[in-house]
């Protein structure tokens, strides 16, 4: 096996939207991004592709693939992991790449409304947050060590960019995420919890997890 860790590209948006949605999931019935586009919940092609319209925008938000590295197996990508400033992490850039990519006005309002199940248990951004967002390894290349290469990485590049603490969410009850994420440094700091978000999710809520940079 030849695993390879990069940054990504704009080819790899496809395998990004997967991943994320995937993280957004879990362990849970439900991913946060059943929540953003509407449809029968699931991986399905349509969800995946809005998705993949976004991270492949000209739009830079965060969900833009500047802000994320790949792993490869074999030359194919089998895990990526996003991070970025909490400055850029906000939704006035979120929302232009959502009108770039064809949402109307309609649609992103009601977005805005299905999404608060989640941003009731979303933990509180430090503006000086190293941000490590939608890290996901894909199905057939778990347990390869490939998301504590990108992990390594991703807390390199915010240190050497002057960061002073990583900050990610994690689902509660999440066990083998949350084993990784201790593994890696990170330090459960807090939690939320909703009862409208675990009828959703069948998950009580969110673990905020830190680290020093």
């Amino acid at each position: 096996m030849e695993m390879v860790i990069r940054p990504a590209s704009a080819g790899d948006a496809g395998p990004i939207a997967y991943a994320a949605y995937l993280a957004g999931q879990g362990h849970c019935q439900a991913s946060t991004y059943d929540l953003m586009v509407p449809g029968r919940p699931g991986p399905t092609a349509g969800r995946i592709y809005l998705i993949k319209r976004l991270v492949e925008a000209e739009t830079v938000c965060w969900l833009h693939y500047s802000h994320y590295y790949v792993a490869e197996v074999d030359g194919r990508v089998a895990a990526s992991v996003g991070a970025f400033r909490a400055i850029d992490s906000g939704n006035v850039a979120f929302v232009a790449a959502l009108r770039e990519t064809g949402w109307t006005d309609e649609e992103i309002a009601r977005m805005s409304v299905d999404v608060r199940i989640y941003t009731r248990v979303e933990p509180p951004v430090p503006r000086d947050a190293w941000m490590i967002e939608n890290a996901a390894v894909l199905p057939p290349f778990r347990r390869m060590g490939l998301m504590t290469a990108l992990l390594e990485t991703v807390i390199d590049e915010g240190r050497a960019s002057g960061q002073k603490r990583a900050l990610l969410a994690c689902h509660m009850g999440n066990d083998a995420a949350l084993r990784l994420y201790q593994r890696a440094g990170f330090e459960i700091t807090g939690q939320l919890t909703d009862l409208e978000f675990e009828a959703v999710f069948g998950c009580p809520g969110m673990w905020q997890m830190t680290r020093d940079l």
